[in-house]
């Protein structure tokens, strides 16, 4: 799925007071933290420089959780060029590796 940011209603104002409206809540929350995973993981693919692209890797960690492998080697695939640098990202995804399945393994608590 390709959400936008801002994502509508994950965040939404006021009480929420029937239970469609909570899991339209949880479903729009669910979307915004996959949209963030989503775009940080791009940003970590496109940085042209080592401090962009880690600081992109941090927060991508933060916020992927099991369905990013859905979509993670299809990036890889649209960005994908030959310079250096971007097999050196790839790189350092594969050595970390076990951070990144632990990363997934979270469940969101929302």
């Amino acid at each position: 799925m390709d959400n936008i940011l801002p994502v509508a209603d994950a965040w939404p104002d006021g009480e929420i007071e029937t239970g469609y409206a909570e899991l339209d809540r949880k479903s729009a929350r669910f979307r915004w933290t996959e949209t963030c995973s989503r775009h940080w993981w791009k940003l970590y693919l496109e940085a042209d420089n080592p401090v962009d692209a880690y600081a992109a890797w941090v927060l991508f960690l933060r916020s992927v959780d099991r369905r990013g492998r859905l979509w993670m080697h299809k990036d890889v695939q649209a960005v994908m060029n030959n310079e250096d640098f971007f097999d050196l990202k790839l790189s350092h995804a594969e050595l970390n590796r076990y951070e990144l399945k632990r990363a997934m393994k979270r469940v969101p608590f929302f």
